[in-house]
């Protein structure tokens, strides 16, 4: 088998463009990282200092509201249904004694948007790999520092640009992210093929698989940025916004309240009224 190192203008060309796009791959890697690291945080402080009393009030009462409308609809079907209801069930729905487990506050220190906005698309585009990727997280991360870490091989400009980024990567155990950077810093773009043909396929493949990474990329920054409170980065410091949702906030608080309150009417009439359903203690 014969090998060569290609002089192929338009292979040229194939290759300089892999080049383009692994660069605004990286730039996409760490635009994700600098919204993470600086700007949401900020915007998430000065949102939850003027709405975060509003807000939690609002998402705790709009999940009592859902539960409570869940257990009336049973109750009432199971009295039309001429079916013994549980008098503790009734009792706890009204006095709102329920567990919302699969209530998460987006304030709450257990919910990070940004690894859910990660694991939404990754699922949506990405097919389950049959791995140990706890053992494919430390693989990835060892060999990236090996690349790049300066006590292995000095100072080096990928280093300074991408290892907080690479290390926020391990610590939230993002496989996604750790296999984009291995690709972009460890993986080379080998020099010699047999052939014309096979080095245009596989560079082709190349930039298929990069051009598919940079579309995921980019619909997570626009997903990220039409989340709240980053949609609101604009209005944060405008007061007469600021006095306006507080007032939207407030009357939403208060439509909900009315929900569990005629929710509580129904079911008080049903345990006051023994007669219409025999009620099992």
């Amino acid at each position: 088998m014969n090998t060569y190192k290609h002089i192929n203008p338009y292979i040229h060309s194939l290759r300089e463009q892999i080049r383009r796009l692994r660069i605004e791959l990286l730039f996409l890697l760490n635009q994700w990282y600098y919204i993470k690291s600086t700007i949401y945080p900020d915007v998430q402080h000065k949102y939850k200092n003027l709405f975060g009393d509003l807000i939690i009030d609002l998402d705790e009462k709009k999940m009592k509201a859902y539960t409570m409308d869940n257990r009336v609809r049973e109750i009432i079907s199971k009295i039309n249904s001429k079916k013994v209801i549980n008098h503790n069930f009734v009792l706890n729905t009204y006095n709102l004694k329920f567990d919302n487990k699969e209530y998460i506050s987006t304030f709450s220190d257990n919910y990070d948007i940004f690894e859910q906005i990660t694991k939404e698309f990754h699922k949506r585009f990405i097919p389950e790999c049959d791995v140990n990727t706890d053992y494919e997280i430390a693989q990835l991360y060892r060999l990236i520092a090996k690349k790049i870490h300066p006590d292995l091989n000095g100072e080096n400009e990928a280093f300074n640009k991408y290892w907080n980024n690479i290390q926020d990567s391990y610590q939230t155990r993002n496989v996604f992210r750790l296999r984009l950077f291995y690709k972009l810093i460890c993986e080379e773009i080998p020099e010699i093929f047999p052939d014309n043909r096979s080095e245009e396929l596989f560079l082709k493949t190349q930039i298929q698989q990069l051009e598919k990474s940079i579309f995921i990329e980019k619909q997570k920054i626009q997903k990220i940025k039409s989340e709240e409170p980053f949609c609101y980065e604009e209005q944060i410091s405008d007061f007469r916004w600021i006095r306006k949702k507080r007032y939207l906030l407030t009357e939403e608080i208060k439509k909900t309240e009315q929900i569990i309150d005629r929710n509580k009417s129904i079911l008080k009439r049903i345990l006051d009224n023994n007669n219409s359903q025999k009620i099992n203690s």
